[in-house]
């Protein structure tokens, strides 16, 4: 009937719009991982198979991979496409679009925990090799990325950046300041956690429960 043919259409759109966005985001770049793929393209975290075989522990092992990693693969998308709705609706030539697609891509990559390098790096045997003898290689290359993203805003404001891109990082960069130093204050302030103030000590800038040191800024602190 008509209801079922609009439904039908309904769904037949949104199927087409789900492929277009994928597409756009493949070709600028985003890293969208895999929770039962080969290892390395998984988080860094969760790059094994042997724990979610566990008995009794493996299925919660399992879930909790799943839901890492939908997480981030959500936060990616949502972010990339609402940011390239912007860019799609300015008035720019294809090879602008392009341009602010991919760096778009690439610094989202770089703030949530994939650092940008080729794929056949990051998939090589040398980084999987690597995250078992360090933690999360390819993220704490992230953290120095996002931080080198920064100052190039600052030393070279017109030469290597779109205004887009620069106003994006900066806007990130802050906001993401302003709400852990926020955070801290609201939770010292309630009796939490105590903030450590000295910056000649490694508790700096985390909150201390006894003999527990919280970080808030998601490896930030250490670069």
């Amino acid at each position: 009937g008509p209801i079922t043919r609009r439904a039908a259409d309904r769904g037949d759109e949104a199927a087409q719009l789900a492929m277009r966005k994928s597409k756009v985001r493949k070709e600028a770049g985003l890293e969208l991982t895999s929770y039962d793929g080969p290892l390395t393209a998984r988080e860094e975290r969760y790059q094994s198979s042997y724990a979610e075989k566990l008995p009794v522990y493996g299925p919660l092992i399992a879930a909790s991979n799943r839901a890492y990693t939908t997480y981030l693969n959500r936060l990616r998308s949502e972010l990339f496409d609402k940011r390239a709705a912007d860019i799609f609706r300015k008035n720019l030539t294809p090879e602008e679009t392009s341009l602010q697609l991919r760096e778009t891509a690439s610094w989202l990559n770089k703030a949530t925990g994939r650092g940008d390098m080729s794929t056949a790096t990051r998939r090589s045997a040398w980084m999987l090799a690597g995250n078992r003898l360090f933690f999360s290689p390819a993220y704490n290359i992230s953290r120095m990325q996002s931080v080198i993203e920064a100052l190039r805003i600052l030393s070279h404001p017109r030469k290597t950046l779109t205004q887009a891109h620069r106003r994006q990082v900066a806007y990130d960069m802050v906001a993401f300041v302003l709400e852990g130093v926020g955070v801290m204050a609201v939770l010292d302030q309630l009796g939490v956690w105590e903030v450590g103030l000295n910056p000649f000590k490694g508790d700096f800038g985390k909150g201390k429960i006894g003999e527990t040191r919280i970080d808030p800024w998601a490896g930030f602190s250490q670069v």
